[in-house]
C-alpha cells in the first residue's frame, strides 16, 4: 500500500472514530453537567424545607385493629358484588334532573343496603386510616378506594335525607357523622387527588346539611347540633401536606421512567393500563443527560412555588397566586428540559379554588344557621348580616360580606363563587356546565 493510500486511508477510518469518541465526550460532559444541575437544585430545595422523599412527609400510621384502611377495601369489595344496583339506582336519584319517580326508586332501595350500613359502623372502631401504599410503585401506583369512598359518602347522605323524612333526625346526624368520616379519611393520602376527593365528599355532605336544615329551620336544638357538626368539619385540607406529597410522587415517577406513556398517563397514573417500554425509550430515558433536566426543572420550578406558599393552611387565596404563577411559568417555559413538567404538572391553580369554594359552601352554612336561630330568638331577621358572626359571614373569594337578602319571612344568602364576579345571586341549575355567570347560592323559607 502506497504512503498516499496509507494516509487516506487513516483518515477515512480516523474521521468516525475522533467523532464517535466526541460525541462520547460531549454526552458524559452533558450528562455530568445535568446531573450537576439535578444535584444542586435538590440542595437548594432542602433548603427550602421541600419534601424529597417519602419519608419527609411523616405519614401516619395505626394498629390493623384501628386502621379504617382494611374497612374500607372491604366495603369497596361488598360495593361492587353485592350493591351495585341499589347504589346504582341511589346516584340516580341524586342527579339534579331526577324524576319523582327516580327519587322514590333510590329510597325504597335503601332497604337493600341496611347491611352495608352496619358494616360503616365499625368505622366507630378505627381511629385513624393508613392505606400503606406501596409508593416505590411511583406511577404504576393505583388508588381504587377513592371511588368507593365517594360512593360510600352519596349513599350515606340520601340515606340521611331519607330517614329525616321519617321523623329521624337523630339517625339523619348519624349517617351524616359517618359520611364526614370518609371524607375526612379519603384525604389521608398526601396526594393531590385526596384532597380534591376530601373536598369533593365533604360538598355532598355539605348539600345535604342543606336539605335537612331546610327541613328543620324552626327547630332550635336540631340548628344548634348541625352547627356543630358543621364547625367540627371545617378546618381546611393543608394543601401544603398535599402539594408536597405531589413533589415527591413526580420526582419518583421521573426516577423511574421507562416509556413515554408514563409521562401522558401520571394523573391517573391512576390509570389501570400497563405501560410496554421499548428498549430505546428506557436507554433515553433513564440517560443521566435526560433524567438530570428534567428533574433539576421539576425541582425549581416546585422550590420558586415552595418559597410562595403560605404556613396558614387557611389562606387557601395566597397559595391560589402562588399556584398560579407556577402554573403560567411551566405553561410559557417551551424548553425541552420543562416538556416533562408540562406533561406531570396538573392544573394547580384549580386546586386552591376547590378549598377556597369548600369554604365558602361551609360559611354559607354556618351564617345560615346563625340567621335562622337568630330568627327564632328574635322573631325576626335581621337587616344585615351582624358584625358579630366574625369572619364566617365573610365570602372568601373578596373578602366582603356573603351577599345576603330578606324574601318574605326567609331569606337568600351566596357567595359569588370561583369566577368572582357578583352575578345578582344566580344559582348554578343542571343546565350550567360551568362556574361562569353563576354563584353559590343558599336559601331558606
Amino acid at each position: 500500500m502506497s504512503r498516499a493510500r496509507r494516509v487516506a486511508f487513516l483518515i477515512v477510518l480516523g474521521v468516525p472514530v475522533f467523532c464517535c469518541l466526541g460525541s462520547a465526550l460531549f454526552v458524559m460532559s452533558a450528562g455530568g453537567r445535568a446531573k450537576a444541575a439535578a444535584a444542586n437544585e435538590e440542595v437548594l430545595a432542602r433548603k427550602a424545607g421541600m419534601p424529597l422523599e417519602y419519608s419527609d412527609l411523616h405519614l401516619s400510621h395505626f394498629p390493623d385493629a384501628q386502621n379504617a384502611a382494611g374497612l374500607y377495601r372491604s366495603l369497596g369489595k361488598q360495593l361492587k358484588t353485592d350493591y351495585s344496583k341499589p347504589l346504582k339506582l341511589i346516584t340516580t336519584a341524586l342527579a339534579r334532573k331526577a324524576t319523582d319517580a327516580e327519587i322514590q326508586a333510590g329510597r325504597d332501595a335503601l332497604d337493600d343496603l341496611k347491611p352495608l350500613y352496619g358494616s360503616i359502623t365499625e368505622l366507630d372502631a378505627r381511629t385513624g386510616c393508613d392505606f400503606n401504599r406501596d409508593w416505590s410503585k411511583g406511577p404504576a401506583l393505583l388508588f381504587p378506594e377513592f371511588a368507593d369512598m365517594k360512593a360510600l359518602v352519596k349513599y350515606l347522605t340520601f340515606r340521611a335525607d331519607a330517614v329525616d323524612l321519617k321523623s329521624d333526625p337523630a339517625g339523619a346526624l348519624k349517617s351524616m357523622d359517618y359520611s364526614n368520616r370518609i371524607a375526612l379519611d379519603s384525604g389521608s393520602d398526601p396526594v393531590l387527588i385526596g384532597m380534591l376527593v376530601q373536598i369533593a365528599c365533604r360538598m355532598i355532605s355539605d348539600r345535604e346539611f342543606e336539605h335537612l336544615i331546610s327541613h328543620h329551620t324552626r327547630d332550635g336544638k336540631f340548628l344548634a347540633e348541625v352547627g356543630a357538626m358543621i364547625d367540627r368539619q371545617s378546618r381546611l385540607p393543608d394543601p401544603r401536606k398535599y402539594l408536597g406529597g405531589e413533589i415527591v410522587f413526580e420526582r419518583q415517577t421521573l426516577k423511574m421512567l421507562s416509556n413515554l406513556r408514563d409521562l401522558q398517563t401520571d394523573q391517573g397514573v391512576y390509570s389501570d393500563q400497563p405501560s410496554q417500554p421499548s428498549a430505546f425509550q428506557r436507554s433515553f430515558l433513564q440517560s443521566p443527560i435526560v433524567q438530570g433536566n428534567l428533574e433539576a426543572k421539576l425541582l425549581s420550578a416546585w422550590r420558586k412555588g415552595w418559597s410562595q406558599f403560605p404556613q396558614d393552611p387557611s389562606d387557601w387565596a395566597t397559595f391560589h397566586v402562588a399556584l398560579k404563577q407556577m402554573d403560567d411559568a411551566v405553561q410559557n417555559d417551551h424548553s425541552l428540559a420543562n416538556i416533562g413538567n408540562q406533561i406531570l404538572f396538573p392544573v394547580l391553580s384549580q386546586s386552591a379554588d376547590a378549598v377556597g369554594n369548600l369554604q365558602a359552601h361551609d360559611r354559607l352554612l354556618q351564617t345560615s344557621i346563625a340567621l335562622l336561630k337568630l330568627r327564632l330568638e328574635t322573631g325576626k331577621l335581621p337587616a344585615a348580616l351582624p358584625s358579630s358572626l366574625g369572619d364566617i359571614r365573610l365570602d372568601p373569594f373578596d373578602g366582603n360580606p356573603l351577599r345576603y337578602k330578606k324574601q318574605g319571612g326567609g331569606f337568600l344568602l351566596y357567595s359569588i363563587g370561583r369566577d368572582r364576579v357578583d352575578n345578582g345571586g344566580h344559582k348554578r341549575t343542571a343546565d350550567d356546565t360551568t362556574n361562569e355567570g353563576t354563584d353559590e347560592v343558599i336559601e331558606f323559607k
